[in-house]
């Protein structure tokens, strides 16, 4: 390297305060050097120039003076770098000497050790941010998921998916407001969806539930006369599931019956369908809430309480296991009209709404016997007292009735006003065998009920939501004129049962040249399209608890039923029609009847080993109607029963 000219050197000062000291840092790197081995005691301290023995305080402070003298880049004087390194190998051995080294050491290990721990702690603290962010957006995500399922209709909702969805948003920790929205969405999808599957296998079966609660409220200034009743039914669906009903109706109305107002009762998010104990607490609940009363609380009769629920305490409906056939409710005529002559003349049933006149009066004669002897009324045994009048309205029939007395043996029992000509009649109570026979009783009366066995008649099922009338309206049913000489076969007779039935029978066949197996094979034929068809064998079917739960709702119509299997046939011989069997249409949707044998001949009879082909021919109803046009109809558990099986040949023409 060359040196420019006039350019200062450490041998070259530029000043006398830089040539002093100059001279003094080459004086100080004498007296280091000049310093003996450090091996030889004290020499350490003669170096650092510090007195033996001293304070690290002050070797330290010596050390630094020196450094700032001597480092190698401070001083570039010659043997500058070897004097700066004994200074620090002086120092090292007396900071050892002294333990100053173990305790600086020890003091860094320490803050070392904070420094991992804080950035330990601070990569901990990251980590739980990070988790209550992604917390955060999973439970965010839970929510979004949830409402979407709850913002569906309740019959829409996927049960199992919000079950989930609620199972994860608990374990998330979702706000509990959001988990009590979702919880209540999930009660309220669960009832309607439990709601429309056991409506769909024909909801409460009403003929064998069990009324609970009845109560009836009078007015006679404003003409009203109604009641209401409350009961527990099974569901039709053969699960252990249970509705509660209210009937609401004019007294005139059968309770429960056709021509009431017959509904479920609804419990906290919609729910209708219970246990079989829930329902009765909610049938409970209901009967208060409406009437005041409790289920078996007995009150004044309605004369004394206007406008107010009144209750006998006891289920007019069930009273004493009446049975309509036991007595006969009469009213007297003095004049001859309407095909009457004078004297005494049966209730008949009602000509517009099948109402049960005889049982309606009945019932009505033991509300007011109740209250006149078991709610000790003044002179309750005289044979005048009177309980109040009571307003019937069962159809066309609209009048009044004032019972008197409640010796059953009297020759009179009340009186009877007609509501729009306002006649009185006196009416009385007889037995059966005393009933009137004339020409106009025996040409009006009907059968009502009889078929049903013990039930009581006004305990009749009303369809659920079921249509009133038939497809064909008010005309003719298809085929009417051969029905009709079936129907002559199948008038109930004493026992309720059919008149072909013979006695201690199951399923019999048909003697060949009666009238029976020419109507049931005359009509199967004629609804037949296949040319040739032969029939060559007709079971009557005679099961007697199978018959006697079918209920004749409405119009029944004679069709026709095919098995696939003769397994299948023998299970409905057997049991009757199931609709926990039934597939078509899903689950226990109902069982499927055609209008004509044509349709089930086409595709689901089935062949037996011998080549015959096999057919029902049933009784249908209207009773839980699902669907009805001018091919098929298709009833819930009740409404058909099997009454002919046909074995017959579908044989070309000639042949």
């Amino acid at each position: 390297c060359v040196q420019r000219e006039g350019e200062p050197t450490d041998s070259m000062p530029t000043s006398s305060e830089a040539l002093l000291a100059l001279r003094k840092k080459e004086a100080e790197i004498t007296r280091i050097l000049a310093c003996g081995s450090l091996g030889v005691a004290n020499n350490a301290y003669e170096i650092l120039s510090v007195p033996a023995g001293c304070a690290y305080k002050r070797i330290k402070k010596a050390y630094h003076e020196l450094a700032m003298q001597l480092h190698p880049d401070k001083c570039t004087a010659d043997g500058a770098k070897e004097a700066f390194q004994r200074v620090v190998e002086a120092k090292s051995q007396l900071e050892e000497k002294s333990g100053v080294r173990a305790q600086s050491q020890a003091a860094a290990e320490a803050a070392e050790r904070a420094e991992r721990e804080e950035a330990q702690r601070r990569k901990e603290a990251d980590m739980k941010r990070e988790q209550r962010e992604a917390l955060r957006r999973a439970q965010a995500k839970a929510q979004e998921e949830m409402e979407a399922l709850i913002a569906q209709p309740p019959l829409s909702v996927n049960l199992a998916a919000l079950e989930e969805r609620l199972e994860k948003a608990e374990r998330l920790g979702v706000r509990e407001h959001v988990l009590a929205n979702g919880r209540m969405a999930h009660e309220e999808a669960h009832a309607a969806q439990q709601r429309a599957s056991c409506e769909a296998a024909g909801g409460p079966d009403l003929s064998r539930g069990s009324a609970c609660g009845h109560a009836v409220r009078t007015d006679p200034g404003s003409g009203s006369d109604e009641y209401f009743a409350v009961g527990v039914f099974p569901c039709c669906c053969g699960e252990e599931h249970f509705w509660a009903m209210e009937s609401a109706g004019v007294t005139g109305s059968e309770a429960f019956g056709p021509h009431s107002d017959v509904r479920p009762v609804t419990a906290g998010r919609g729910r209708c369908v219970f246990s079989h104990e829930e329902s009765g607490r909610v049938a409970e609940g209901r009967y208060k809430d409406v009437t005041g009363l409790a289920l078996l609380e007995a009150t004044d009769p309605p004369a004394l309480r206007r406008n107010q629920w009144s209750s006998t305490g006891r289920l007019c409906i069930e009273l004493g296991g009446f049975r309509a056939e036991d007595v006969m409710w009469q009213f007297q005529r003095t004049d001859s009209a309407d095909g009457y002559g004078p004297g005494w003349h049966n209730y008949l049933p009602d000509p517009e709404s099948g109402a049960d006149s005889v049982r309606l009066v009945e019932e009505l004669w033991q509300q007011h016997q109740h209250w006149a002897l078991t709610l000790a009324l003044p002179e309750a045994t005289a044979p005048g007292v009177t309980t109040g009048t009571r307003l019937v309205r069962s159809g066309k029939f609209k009048y009044s009735l004032d019972f008197a007395g409640v010796d059953a043996k009297a020759a009179t029992h009340g009186l009877q006003t007609n509501s729009k000509t306002r006649v009185q009649r006196q009416v009385r109570r007889v037995s059966l065998t005393h009933a009137c026979g004339c020409h106009t009783c025996e040409r009006r009366k009907t059968a009502p009920a009889g078929r049903r066995g013990g039930l009581p008649p006004s305990f009749a099922p009303t369809p659920w939501r079921s249509q009133e009338r038939p497809w064909w309206g008010d005309e003719a049913p298809p085929h009417g004129d051969a029905q009709q000489e079936l129907w002559q076969l199948l008038t109930p007779a004493g026992d309720g049962l059919p008149a072909c039935w013979e006695p201690r029978q199951s399923c019999s066949p048909v003697e060949v040249s009666g009238k029976e197996f020419e109507f049931v094979r005359a009509y199967f034929c004629q609804t037949l399209t296949s040319p040739g068809s032969y029939v060559g064998k007709v079971l009557r079917v005679q099961n007697e608890d199978a018959y006697r739960a079918y209920w004749p709702h409405g119009r029944e119509s004679i069709m026709f039923h095919g098995c696939k299997t003769a397994a299948n046939e023998d299970s409905i011989v057997q049991q009757g029609f199931l609709i926990s069997k039934c597939r078509s249409g899903g689950k226990g949707f109902g069982t499927w009847f055609a209008y004509r044998s044509s349709y089930s001949d086409g595709r689901f009879a089935f062949c037996d080993a011998e080549g015959w082909r096999h057919l029902f021919v049933c009784l249908v109803s209207l009773h839980h109607v699902r669907k009805d046009d001018a091919t098929m109809r298709v009833v819930g558990q009740g409404g058909a029963y099997p009454q002919w099986i046909v074995q017959y040949h579908n044989r070309p023409a000639g042949v």
